[in-house]
């Protein structure tokens, strides 16, 4: 079998077409029997803003560890599921008041610990279902591009919150060329066709400039004042109670909340490409802690192409040429890192005086070191 045949994107749950994104589209709608569920998800932004969220969830049915298993056998299901739950136990967590103890009824928190482990992943909303499966297209011909999407599940009844995860679908779509490109790449270099990765190089680089235009667009749809609304919904949780999950022993719990930082596409970029690794120990450990997070077979595709690509190895051996071309990839990766902290500084940093980010990071800070390290670190000498 040759080496092109093994590293099947599909083998790591990727598309060639949409990346990280599912296919085929999300689902909208569960089982029958767990209609119960997607009653509850469309009326929790009216609990939250009542202040009944968790009175409510209390009169959730648990299912059964049957039902729960049933959906391993329908990924679309299971991620609504996912999906659903994820907003819900949020939603429970972050309309109580800090200070006092913290703590998920047993009907949320059950299942929500089943499927973590279906799901290889910690129990709490992560960007695979904030993001990754939360969409739905208005025009089912139309393209999965942020004019054209909606989303299945929300925290609040508010077009800036859509717009603010929408944004990140459509890059993640934008991203898909990138991804397959990667592969190429790699496989090129183990071809020694010099050729071919210059071409991959290519479609790297527009794609990465798609992303870019892409995430310009934020500001288009989501202020910097509604956006802090928002947030707080998706913060990380804090010695949190899972009520009724012996594993935990009624011991608190934490987990980081919902970030980009759990996206795969620029770990796999830095991967692929085989940038040199963080220098900072702190940061370094951060994200290699957001790969819990992440969808597992995401987390596959990653460790795989760390373990694998040769790229940079190959261009400063090989292709000394191809450099520029290297080089140009690494400026549009610190130019998107490079927008992303300016957001972060004008959406987050200055409404607040807490330092920490949803993932419970001091995250002005990592965004800046990232971004430092990689303009300080990655590109290749002439």
């Amino acid at each position: 079998m040759s080496k092109a045949r093994e590293f099947r994107l599909s083998f790591f749950g990727v598309s060639p077409e949409r990346g990280f994104l599912p296919i085929p589209d999300p689902l909208i709608s569960l089982p029958k029997e767990f209609s119960y569920l997607d009653s509850f998800g469309l009326q929790l932004p009216e609990l939250i803003k009542q202040g009944k969220v968790n009175s409510a969830a209390m009169e959730l049915p648990i299912p059964s560890h049957r039902q729960l298993n049933s959906l391993c056998l329908n990924n679309p299901a299971l991620q609504l599921a996912w999906v659903r739950y994820g907003f819900i136990q949020s939603a429970c967590v972050h309309s109580q008041r800090t200070g006092a103890p913290i703590s998920i009824c047993k009907n949320v928190a059950l299942p929500m610990c089943l499927l973590s482990k279906f799901m290889n992943k910690p129990p709490i909303l992560s960007y695979d279902a904030y993001v990754l499966n939360n969409w739905k297209r208005k025009d089912q011909s139309g393209q999965i591009k942020v004019d054209n999407l909606e989303l299945i599940q929300t925290f609040i009844e508010d077009s800036d919150q859509a717009w603010f995860i929408l944004v990140h679908v459509d890059i993640e779509y934008e991203a898909a060329v990138a991804i397959r490109n990667l592969r190429e790449a790699m496989l090129a270099v183990e071809r020694f066709d010099k050729d071919a990765l210059e071409c991959a190089l290519w479609d790297i680089d527009k794609a990465l400039g798609n992303m870019i235009a892409t995430m310009k667009r934020m500001p288009e749809g989501a202020s910097p004042d509604k956006y802090y609304k928002i947030r707080p919904w998706i913060m990380f949780f804090e010695n949190v109670i899972y009520e009724g999950v012996q594993e935990y022993g009624g011991q608190p719990q934490s987990f980081r909340g919902q970030t980009g930082a759990q996206t795969s596409i620029f770990q796999s970029l830095e991967a692929g490409l085989q940038m040199p690794p963080m220098e900072s120990n702190e940061l370094a450990k951060y994200l290699e802690e957001m790969r819990l997070y992440m969808p597992y077979s995401h987390k596959r595709f990653i460790v795989e192409m760390e373990g694998r690509s040769k790229v940079r190895e190959f261009i400063t051996s090989m292709a000394p040429h191809l450099a520029e071309n290297y080089n140009s990839l690494v400026d549009k990766i610190c130019d998107f890192l490079e927008i992303h902290f300016e957001y972060a500084t004008t959406y987050i940093h200055s409404k607040t005086n807490n330092p920490k980010g949803t993932g419970g990071t001091d995250f002005m800070k990592y965004l800046k070191g990232r971004l430092d390290e990689r303009r300080a670190k990655s590109y290749l000498r002439k």
